[in-house]
């Protein structure tokens, strides 16, 4: 059975031995349990709570207020846990939190797994430091798999600890710094052990409509701050696409049963063809640079299957929102009750699956219904 997890808040001392006791069940080397949790527990050592925190370094007031707003919205309006994640701040001189490695097969989207305790197996390993995460990016390639090396500015521990706000984060627009928190306040609702896409699409979903909701709510839907957000949200989906579409043709591709030199060969093709298309369409597409990178950085199927992780199960998610009448909150209660009633060997997956069928069903019933 597919475990939804409710990760308890828990105090700074029983987080940090419940951390420890993470840390010694770790499968991994002990050089990067003892590099990675001293950093984790120096950024828990060094944050501050969000009002002290503002009285000395008042620059970060503002921010640190919206941020405020963002948690409360969260909690109360779609009924996100309270875990007191993002009720601390740390203030560094790096623009974000940690490097994340993730690796695919050259000829396939099989992706390199890692396996933690609680979570489950993950798609991804993360470092604090760069040269530690190169190193592991060509430990992998050595061992002939494509990687991906990013950077990432926010994580959530499921609600085993207080996760702090960061100082770098007082940069990001508004839809962004609010979508960022409330996905990662789903994290610590949600999570489903073992299916990373399912976690991420839940997130990625709740994340980007609580920061529009949220948004509506405190500036207006006729506000340029909403506006924006709009557009920004618009332009991710359609580079969302664009990568998908990227990601069907080379599946069909390696499933293609073609010898795997031509399918090398015909791969660098494809990429080389949607890149020129983006070229083309870039600015018809987008009003700004975010997304140009694509059309100078090498991808590989490790770059093109992060877009899968994140987004191929949106559908699942959509279709329940919709059966719920497009509300958040009810939406988070139905995941969080499907779960509790599943039967010994189902997971919260398949009952998504064969609910999204029925829902389709049913309408497809009522479409059909003659006049009376």
């Amino acid at each position: 059975m597919t475990e939804h997890h409710k990760a308890p808040a828990v105090s700074r001392t029983a987080g940090r031995r419940l951390f420890l006791i993470m840390l010694l069940s770790l499968p991994l080397s002990g050089c990067y349990i003892i590099s990675q949790g001293a950093h984790f527990i120096s950024d828990q050592l060094r944050a501050r709570p969000t009002g002290r925190a503002a009285e000395r370094w008042p620059q970060y007031a503002e921010f640190i207020m919206d941020t405020e707003a963002i948690r409360e919205f969260g909690i109360r309006s779609m009924g996100l846990r309270d875990t007191k994640s993002y009720t601390t701040f740390v203030r560094t001189d790096h623009g974000h939190l940690a490097y994340v490695v993730s690796a695919a097969r050259p000829t396939s989207f099989e992706r390199h797994l890692w396996h933690y305790p609680v979570v489950g197996a993950m798609p991804y390993k993360g470092f604090y430091r760069e040269t530690a995460a190169l190193r592991e990016a060509r430990r992998l390639e050595a061992a002939g798999w494509e990687t991906m090396t990013r950077r990432v500015g926010a994580f959530s521990s499921l609600g085993y600890f207080v996760d702090p706000l960061y100082s770098y984060m007082s940069i990001y627009p508004p839809e962004r710094i609010a979508s960022l928190l409330l996905h990662e306040m789903t994290h610590a609702t949600v999570w489903v052990s073992n299916d990373v896409p399912l976690n991420e699409a839940i997130a990625n979903f709740v994340g980007d409509r609580g920061a529009l909701a949220y948004l509506a709510h405190r500036y207006g839907t006729d506000s340029p701050i909403f506006e924006d957000a709009i557009r920004r949200q618009s332009e991710r989906a359609r580079f969302t696409q664009f990568m998908q579409s990227l990601a069907r043709e080379l599946e069909a591709l390696y499933e293609s049963g073609l010898p795997e030199s031509e399918v090398l060969e015909l791969k660098t093709q494809t990429i080389a063809a949607q890149r020129a298309r983006l070229a083309t369409y870039y600015d018809e597409w987008f009003s700004g640079e975010a997304y140009r990178w694509l059309l100078e950085r090498e991808i590989n199927n490790a770059y093109v299957d992060l877009y899968r992780t994140y987004n191929d199960d949106t559908h699942l998610v959509e279709a329940l929102y919709e059966s719920v009448d497009g509300d958040l909150r009810s939406l988070l209660t139905t995941l969080a009750a499907i779960e509790d009633s599943l039967p010994a060997g189902r997971t919260l997956r398949t009952a998504l699956e064969s609910r999204m069928r029925h829902y389709a069903q049913d309408e497809e019933e009522v479409v059909s219904l003659p006049e009376p």
